[in-house]
């Protein structure tokens, strides 16, 4: 009897224990323990720029295209080669992505795998987008985006997700603004500096490049001051009225490359009007040239814009 008197006490006793470590956790408290909290590790040094492009994964996706530009600063960017698949090569190729995009992404991706069956080896980059204030100053103009109606595509397809026509957006002094895009210009160029640069030390000599949307406006801005290319081509190309008319001076100068305008059918109205200012200021060696794709261009329009690209190349 009294032992099973003994037993209930102690039993109670370990409900009583339990109880009241629960009601502790529960108020805040933790149980202490001998273990003292590990010392945070430190954060390792890495020279690398974070894009947001996902360029980790890429690399490891695609490690045999994978080749890492040094830009300055001690910075890395991801490109993406593919060596042409006939021999010998016609040329290489520098792919700038669209605003935002990967060096694999959509059309970019889909050219880097079917421009080297023409004989072009060609390396796709990925882009950052822009500071925002730098995007909200295009809405603030009243700039189509690549997204609306005119070109085919959806309000989905805008990155702020409004109409760009119709908002207009408090943006920052036009000398903030004029500094923030030529930073943005000037990290443009040095990531097309260090491509065309490992292209050549591939022992390619003839260079084209090529920009998709916004980027077309950066690749032609760069261009202007290289006395080594073959080429420009504008894919579906986006541009301000303001940027119209200062890349029309700068292809009015003299250059010894050539320009293909490539946009989609549904674009025409307003491919019309630039080239007929880029005829205007006589600008020569520039071809306009309408095709079927999407807006923006998918990978199903990959075959078509090569063909073309391929037979401009060629001429």
């Amino acid at each position: 009897m009294k032992s099973q008197w003994g037993l209930s006490l102690l039993l109670s006793g370990l409900v009583l224990v339990f109880s009241s470590t629960v009601l502790a956790q529960q108020d805040g408290e933790q149980p202490q323990t001998d273990t003292e909290p590990a010392a945070e590790a430190p954060a390792s040094k890495r020279f690398l720029v974070t894009t947001g492009l996902g360029e980790w994964a890429l690399a490891s996706q695609y490690p045999e295209q994978a080749v890492w530009l040094e830009l300055e600063a001690g910075s890395r960017a991801l490109a993406l080669f593919r060596p042409e698949q006939q021999v010998p090569a016609r040329s290489a190729m520098v792919v700038l992505a669209n605003e935002g995009q990967t060096a694999d992404e959509a059309i970019v991706g889909a050219l880097r795998r079917t421009l080297p069956n023409d004989g072009m080896a060609v390396m796709t980059l990925g882009l950052r987008a822009p500071p925002d204030v730098l995007r909200q100053s295009r809405q603030s103009r009243k700039v189509p985006a690549p997204g609306d109606v005119e070109d085919g595509g959806s309000e989905g397809d805008n990155p702020t997700g409004e109409n760009a026509s119709s908002v207009m957006i408090d943006v920052a002094a036009p000398e903030d603004l004029e500094a923030l895009a030529e930073n943005y210009q000037n990290s443009v160029s040095g990531l097309l500096d260090a491509a065309a640069g490992a292209l050549r030390d591939r022992g390619y000599e003839r260079l084209l490049v090529l920009g998709v949307g916004w980027s077309a406006d950066y690749v032609t801005e760069w261009a202007a001051a290289q006395d080594r290319l073959a080429g420009v081509i504008w894919l579906a190309p986006v541009f301000t009225p303001d940027r119209v008319t200062a890349l029309t001076e700068l292809l009015a100068e003299d250059r010894n490359w050539r320009l293909l305008d490539l946009h989609g059918t549904s674009s025409q109205a307003v491919a019309r009007e630039r080239a007929a200012e880029l005829a205007r200021a006589e600008v020569g060696q520039y071809r306009r040239l309408p095709l079927p794709m999407a807006s923006p261009p998918g990978a199903v329009d990959a075959d078509g814009i090569a063909n073309w690209v391929s037979a401009w190349v060629g001429q």
